[in-house]
């Protein structure tokens, strides 16, 4: 059974080059996209996804307000955060909500995506 991925950005030429990169893993993994926070928490309250790809900065509540709403809730979804941003407070911040990892957008590939998302979901 694939497990559902659930990414969580408002760049959408970003969201087309994930999802073109999760093309190879369908047999893997189900994505569904939302493009902002709000929509963030509706779809982990209704389709309970098995892992979240966030970015930090979206419209109506950005990703810090999604890991600070799911800690009250105690939602238990593994999330890696892919962000620009590079700096350590960022990071920091980001581990101290509960993030399983930090990804820069300029500094990634789809196999390392896939080998982190594999490991937090015991696959």
């Amino acid at each position: 059974m694939s497990k559902h991925i659930l990414i969580a950005d408002d760049d959408t030429l970003f969201v087309d080059i994930l999802t073109l990169g999760f093309q190879k893993h369908a047999a893997e993994f189900t994505v569904t996209t939302v493009d902002n926070g709000k929509n963030t928490l509706t779809m982990l309250s209704e389709h309970k996804p098995d892992l979240l790809i966030l970015d930090i900065r979206m419209p109506y509540l950005d990703g810090y307000g999604v890991l600070e709403h799911m800690q009250a809730n105690q939602t238990s979804v593994p999330v890696i955060v892919m962000s620009y941003f590079q700096d350590e407070v960022h990071k920091k911040k980001a581990k101290e909500l509960g993030v399983k990892a930090y990804l820069v957008k300029s500094e990634w590939k789809i196999e390392q995506l896939v080998s982190e998302i594999k490991k937090h979901l015991g696959m």
